[in-house]
């Protein structure tokens, strides 16, 4: 036989035939494996299909173009720059462009779509864009002659000859074109000078793309391009709108991605545990193995294959999976996060995903094989003829080592919680677990020591369940840390999901003591981007039953090269981030004399009280100093809050993006909201301050609905790893459980011993994950005030009592259904158990 025969045979005998006898067992670890790898790639698909999308687009508009010249807010830039940036040396072309989703009318129904406006010297792009708009010309030359004529894309819900009014201007559908890598087919093409005045910006363009001379010094048109921009304009590269994108969902994506590895460090613990036993059912044919001279490094090695080929298969399943949970994600993310991507979101699978899911889950099984695989060098071949297994030592140099790791990383966590800035808070909600198990490990004693106290008040079935919990010490602790890590990780989930949902209600309170908002966006969207029509504020003044008026503007805008959001405030507003600040702080902010920058911003910028910071605006660079750092939640890179007419004045975005409306006390809310959409146009929104309220909290609702569900996806595997531990420590067992009745114990008496040892380790394993649920809670809540920028009071869940109780329960229903199949064998088909 060939070496390579030799080994399948051996690993047939050693490994398959037994993962076959028991698959059960052998489908547990697989779907563990497959769940933690399905979660994997379901968040690296998720969010790296944003980027990506934002990458074609920018890719399909920018086409040779080497700089792209842009304001810093979506205010554009000056349409008289375009000729000074095609005077730089080393420049071929500037092309103008404008870039903007807006708002139509379609059967009915409200629909967006991208709005793309270009000249002719889009050609020297040569990009998708171009290819899209020539053939376009010259198919529809009415585009060139019929007023207001647009072409639309295939995917964009209008056809030839249809009427749309897109930003109050009524425009001609002329033409379709198809062309699917341009924001997948769904925008529409008009020529540059329509296309200014549809966006609300007849003097502005949105970029301006710059092509080089042949042989042109990239690095000298750039400073030459910074140069004629002063600091009104941003020079970056055309992967700018990419990096923005990532830096709006990278809370999300982040705070979902480390959850998915805590999903590995969980299903690392499962796997160890089921492995352990797994190899411990082989005990007699190992020890027959080692006593005809097998060396227990081979033994071992297949192991670590058998480990391999179990993570292989569970992360192909897992790939498939994620595949599936990712694309249905992507369509249920929160609007507000991704408000500011005007690239449309399609779901792709990255290279990377795969690859990734499959290198965790193989390391992940061969850690798991590894660790449990290590009994086999303890395994002596006098076990072969019957004898009894070694005594376990539950005190030695490795569980002292443990001891000092586990005690070493929670240290870590209290540091990384309480101290640590970002994204690295994260990483308290890896070392928890991790610090949890190797303290647990190093107190197996005291341990078993509380299951035999608990266990022994059950008369005789409890002194049996005493003696057999001391006998096995180690598959005592397993059933405890497994239900441990159960109710920790359960626990944790709903207090911090409940503590986080109490905390942003009361930070966003302020928003309630407003009657009505007038807005061009819906109650659970950031009120953001196009502004609203001056007369629409007279009008609502003008009311009888409304005796204030407050204009406030939302914008995103790059802050030292961070995407963050502005808003503009004026005395009498509601605004959250007005009631977040000092009544001194709020006085100075909204006098002019400087802004507020949320608790995210500050950290990652460095900024404090009495800095000066300098904004790069389209009427040039602005100072201004930072009176008060407030506790808000932030969307994108943070929140910076300003005076009104300094936002509308630096920034050139005239007007407001909302109005707060105070109603004279008696007025009947419901009733004048009616009236007001009545007499609106319909692309305005009317809703209460309540409704904004929870507008605004479901929507961070929605925000973390991903990350909760991967916890609960990782609490839900725990719970199913605990049955199938105790399912398979009564398996183990049928040998001995015959061995008591042939001396003469009653079915009863075998049920009666294995129940009281479930009730023993689930009411120690159930009160110390209660315990250590309301630490990880308290950790979570910290991790989640360092990431949204406001504090989240970590309030102790009833329900965490249940969840404690429930591990009692889990335990009996995976430890008395077996057990009973085992009390009701024979004799000597349990004596005859291997």
């Amino acid at each position: 036989m060939s070496p390579i025969g030799t080994v399948a045979a051996r690993f047939r005998l050693l490994a398959l035939r037994d993962s076959l006898i028991h698959w059960k067992r052998t489908a547990i670890i697989v779907a563990i494996v497959g769940v933690s790898s399905a979660l994997l790639v379901s968040v690296l698909t998720t969010y790296g299909s944003i980027t990506a999308s934002v990458a074609r687009l920018s890719e399909a508009i920018a086409g040779d173009a080497a700089f792209t010249v842009h304001g810093a807010t979506d205010a554009g830039v000056g349409a008289d720059m375009t000729a000074v940036l095609a005077r730089v040396p080393g420049v071929r072309a500037a092309v103008p462009v404008v870039q903007q989703q807006v708002e139509f009318g379609a059967n009915g129904e409200r629909a967006t779509t991208l709005l793309m406006g270009a000249d002719s010297s889009i050609a020297a792009l040569r990009s998708p864009l171009t290819d899209a708009i020539l053939p376009a010309v010259l198919r529809n030359t009415e585009i060139l002659t019929t007023q207001n004529a647009i072409v639309a894309g295939r995917n964009s819900g209008l056809a030839a000859g249809e009427r749309v009014e897109i930003g109050g201007t009524p425009l001609f559908v002329v033409g379709t074109v198809d062309a699917p890598e341009l924001n997948r087919g769904d925008f529409v093409l008009a020529p540059l000078g329509l296309a200014k005045q549809v966006s609300g910006r007849p003097d502005q363009v949105g970029a301006v793309h710059i092509v080089l001379a042949e042989n042109a010094d990239p690095a000298v048109v750039r400073d030459g391009l910074v140069a004629a921009a002063g600091d009104a304009y941003l020079v970056s590269s055309p992967g700018y709108e990419v990096d923005q994108a990532a830096q709006s969902t990278r809370l999300l994506s982040t705070s979902a991605l480390l959850v998915a590895l805590v999903a590995f460090v969980v299903a690392v613990f499962l796997m160890f545990n089921t492995m352990h036993m797994a190899v411990s059912q082989r005990r007699t044919s190992i020890s027959i193995l080692r006593a005809v001279g097998a060396d227990p490094r081979l033994i071992y090695a297949h192991l670590l294959v058998e480990g391999a080929v179990y993570g292989l298969v569970g992360a192909v399943l897992g790939i498939v999976a994620g595949i599936l949970l990712g694309r249905n994600t992507i369509g249920h993310l929160p609007a507000f996060a991704i408000q500011a991507i005007t690239a449309e979101i399609s779901y792709g699978v990255g290279w990377y995903a795969p690859v990734l899911a499959v290198l965790a889950a193989l390391v992940s099984c061969l850690i798991a094989a590894a660790g449990a695989g290590l009994q086999v060098f303890r395994m002596s071949p006098v076990e072969a003829l019957g004898g009894l297994a070694r005594p376990v030592r539950t005190v030695s140099p490795a569980s002292i080592a443990a001891g000092v790791c586990g005690v070493a990383l929670l240290a870590a966590t209290g540091y990384l919680a309480m101290a640590a800035d970002g994204q690295a808070a994260l990483l308290a909600t890896v070392t928890f677990p991790l610090g949890l198990l190797a303290t647990l490990f190093a107190a197996t004693r005291p341990l078993v020591g509380l299951c035999i106290g608990l266990a022994r008040p059950f008369g005789s079935v409890g002194l049996l369940a005493a003696a057999t919990l001391a006998r096995v010490p180690r598959r005592t602790w397993t059933n405890v840390a497994t239900v441990v890590v159960t109710i920790t990780v359960a626990t944790a989930v709903s207090g911090a999901l409940t503590s986080m949902a109490d905390s942003t209600t009361k930070s966003y309170a302020s928003l309630v003591n407003t009657d009505v908002y007038v807005t061009r966006t819906p109650a659970d969207v950031l009120p953001a981007g196009a502004l609203i029509d001056p007369s629409i504020g007279d009008r609502l003044r003008e009311l009888p039953d409304v005796t204030r008026v407050v204009p406030g503007q939302w914008a995103y805008a790059d802050v030292g090269g961070a995407l963050v959001t502005i808003q503009g405030l004026l005395p009498g507003s509601n605004a959250v981030t007005s009631a977040a600040m000092s009544p001194d702080a709020r006085e100075r902010v909204l006098a002019g004399a400087g802004v507020a920058v949320s608790r995210q911003l500050a950290d990652t910028r460095g900024y404090e009280v009495g800095d000066t910071l300098r904004l790069t605006t389209p009427s040039g660079p602005k100072e201004v100093r930072v009176e008060e750092v407030i506790s808000t939640v932030s969307v994108a890179g943070g929140t910076l809050a300003m005076s009104l007419p300094h936002l509308q004045e630096w920034y050139a975005r005239p007007g407001a993006t909302y109005y707060e409306l105070e109603l004279r006390p008696g007025a009947a809310v419901d009733d004048v909201m009616e009236r007001i959409r009545a007499d609106l146009p319909s692309v305005m929104y009317v809703y209460s301050g309540a409704e904004a309220l929870h507008g605004t909290t479901a929507a961070l609702a929605q925000a973390g609905v991903i990350a909760v569900a991967l916890q609960w996806t990782i609490a839900a595997v725990a719970a199913i790893g605990l049955l199938n531990t105790f399912t398979l420590a009564v398996l183990e067992r049928r040998r001995e459980i015959g061995v008591l009745r042939a001396v003469g114990a009653l079915r009863r008496h075998t049920t009666g011993m294995i129940v009281a040892e479930a009730c023993a380790v689930g009411a120690v394993g159930g009160a110390i994950g209660f315990v250590a649920g309301l630490a990880l809670q308290y950790v979570s809540c910290r991790v989640l005030g360092v990431l949204t920028g406001f504090p989240v009071a970590f309030e102790p869940e009833p329900v965490a009592v249940l969840m404690a109780g429930s591990a009692v329960v889990i335990c009996l229903v995976g430890a008395l259904f077996p057990a009973i199949g085992a009390g009701r064998s024979t004799v000597s088909e349990a004596l005859a158990e291997r």
